[in-house]
């Protein structure tokens, strides 16, 4: 491990920071529609694999500056969600049985798997005592799908399916923890689509050592600048950011 990576692995041992700085966050960005942030070590946003299809973690904006989530990482990479592209969840829990019934009719017409199988499926997972919500079967009945198709690569899978359904992402603003914790998050599976719009630093008390990492988020924000000034509340004038 090179000096970097230690100075790195030691920084991300602070666990969550309890002091957020998100001052130019409101300042820029707060009461701007469909914007949203993912938390960044590196300015890199991570593509989400564990217990969830393919996706960004993503948190409202408005989330962020009330400090209603908080992350242990430098950057808040900020971007806008154009929800016109596809179906957006906007609270999982009122997702309905009715919701539930129509999606799988649209999987039946779409021969992921055959349709005794996919009848199964349904079948096993209402018996299942632990799935209590409708969205929760919808989660569940489509994760079992990408299993049997590919148990290595049932991830992506599972992002597909949801997407032939024309889902691009799902919130769950009550905390339900339906999207693997019980946070205020957003699971985001059209990131493809977004609008890039800022890396922003978001650490209070800590400044990142990492002079390699500094200037690779300059030259992402140098190259997000045109629509940060169409989105942002105020116009970036500066040649250099940090």
């Amino acid at each position: 491990m090179d000096f970097e990576q230690t100075i790195q692995e030691a920084y991300r041992g602070f666990g969550q920071s309890a002091h957020l700085d998100v001052s130019e966050l409101r300042l820029l960005y707060y009461g701007r529609p469909d914007v949203f942030i993912s938390f960044t070590d590196d300015g890199d946003v991570d593509i989400h694999h564990d217990e969830l299809p393919e996706c960004f973690i993503s948190y409202d904006v408005r989330d962020v500056v009330g400090k209603r989530v908080r992350s242990s990482d430098f950057y808040a990479y900020v971007y806008r969600i154009d929800k016109n592209r596809g179906r957006w969840m906007h609270d999982v829990r009122r997702y309905k049985k009715d919701d539930f019934f129509n999606d799988m009719d649209i999987l039946r017409e779409k021969d992921w798997v055959e349709e005794e199988i996919l009848d199964e499926i349904i079948a096993q997972v209402g018996m299942d005592s632990r799935v209590r919500y409708d969205f929760e079967r919808l989660w569940e009945v489509t994760k079992i799908m990408a299993l049997s198709i590919s148990a290595s690569n049932f991830r992506l899978i599972w992002k597909h399916i949801l997407q032939s359904l024309d889902y691009i992402g799902f919130s769950d603003p009550s905390r339900s923890g339906m999207l693997g914790k019980k946070e205020q998050r957003s699971v985001y599976i059209g990131y493809d689509k977004r609008e890039d719009l800022d890396i922003l630093p978001i650490q209070k008390w800590r400044e990142d050592p990492r002079r390699r990492v500094e200037r690779q988020v300059e030259r992402y924000r140098r190259r997000m600048r045109g629509a940060r000034n169409r989105v942002a509340k105020r116009k970036d004038k500066s040649k250099r950011i940090f």
